[in-house]
């Protein structure tokens, strides 16, 4: 993997704004903003050996499988290189292909009907939206383009997309210590599921990481067929020329993995040594409804030695919570999409716009480059004709 390149905030943007957004006021409604209708409706890993040249998924993948090891556990600082944006970096311009391309595969009944999304987006630009809400967070770029009549991409610009890692972090090595390998996750790590949902009379098409997932007892219980060696050997053999991978929207296709894993079996990882934040974690969980919580703790005299999982639900009552904390925040970010929305359709198809927050500010940018992030065939989906 090639050292990172960090570039800057304004790469490729007129020098001027065009106009600042501000933030909006949550209204006086005392209904809770809830997400609904919510359902998966594809997934995807990306395949060993892609790369921008030759960038390859599989479909519909499969998160690892969670391993209930006994604590304490001891894991080695992270190093090395991890992906910060791995579609970013697999896709430069063009983060949200990936997405578009697995769910046009999978073709999971009702079929989605993409001209009527208001957003496609993935969990961390809006996670980025609602720190600009709440007026947090570090300064940050989403470049938006408008496809169809309405649908508004929110495509993801990391200043690099690969960080190199010092030791000082135990993430990754917590998850490798705590789940497994299975088929059709099997390449580059990191799985992405898909949903579409209703937030707050917007409709939403939102990819997001799931970090592992809750084996059924049967599948815990059944010795697996082949070792996670003999899967690892198995998959580097695998020849991503052309003529055995199938190919859709310029992207490679494997099909393998399972589309079964029910949403109530998605778990989020993370770690800590510190008290917890939620109004910070719980956006996670609430964008991708994602149901089981998984926070192992650490301390910083033994860095790395993890000696409790806290394990919560969704509907626990620390994370409701927290909603309950958040919901003028989640009233304020349904607001700012809809004046996103608007600010994009106003601009038009010509013109490619960029959401720019720096100094506490959230400013739009037209882009110098007019390139789209989807290619023509993709387009044609959001057709209204």
């Amino acid at each position: 993997m090639p050292p990172p390149v960090k570039r800057p905030l304004s790469h490729e943007l007129a020098p001027e704004p065009l106009l600042t957004i501000e933030v909006p006021e949550a209204g006086t409604s005392s209904e809770e903003l809830q997400i609904k209708d919510y359902r998966y409706i594809g997934s995807y890993n990306w395949a060993e050996g892609s790369d921008q040249s030759n960038p390859v998924i599989v479909v519909p993948g499969s998160p690892p499988e969670w391993l209930e090891n006994p604590l304490p556990i001891t894991v080695p600082g992270d190093t090395g290189a991890h992906y910060r944006d791995r579609n970013g970096h697999m896709l430069p311009g063009r983060p949200l292909l990936a997405l578009v391309t697995a769910v046009n595969e999978l073709n999971v009944q009702p079929a989605v009907e993409w001209k009527a999304a208001d957003f496609v987006t993935d969990r961390n630009s809006l996670r980025k939206l609602l720190r600009w809400v709440r007026r947090t967070g570090r300064d940050w770029r989403i470049d938006t383009e408008l496809v169809g009549n309405k649908t508004i991409f929110l495509n993801r610009w990391e200043q690099k997309t690969v960080d190199h890692l010092h030791g000082n972090m135990y993430g990754f090595g917590f998850e490798n210590a705590v789940t497994k390998t299975v088929p059709g996750g099997d390449g580059v790590p990191g799985h992405a599921r898909i949903a579409t949902y209703d937030y707050a009379g917007l409709k939403m098409i939102m990819q997001f990481e799931v970090d592992a997932y809750l084996p059924t007892p049967k599948e815990s219980s059944t010795p697996p067929a082949e070792t996670a060696d003999t899967l690892a050997e198995a998959i580097s053999t695998i020849n991503l020329a052309e003529d055995e991978v199938g190919r859709s929207f310029g992207l490679g296709i494997i099909r393998k993995g399972n589309s079964n894993i029910p949403n109530s079996a998605i778990i989020e990882l993370a770690t800590t040594t510190r008290q917890v934040d939620w109004k910070e974690r719980y956006p996670q969980i609430f964008f991708s409804q994602t149901p089981n919580h998984f926070l192992a703790r650490h301390d910083q005299l033994q860095m790395g030695t993890f000696t409790r999982i806290d394990k919560r639900a969704i509907d626990c009552p620390v994370l409701q919570a927290a909603n309950s904390r958040l919901q003028p925040a989640f009233k304020k970010l349904r607001a700012a999409l809809e004046a996103i929305q608007r600010i994009v359709m106003e601009h038009g198809h010509g013109e490619r716009l960029t959401l720019l927050y720096t100094n506490k500010r959230l400013e739009v940018y037209k882009r110098l480059d007019d390139k789209s992030c989807l290619p023509d065939e993709a387009l044609a989906l959001f057709n209204t004709q």
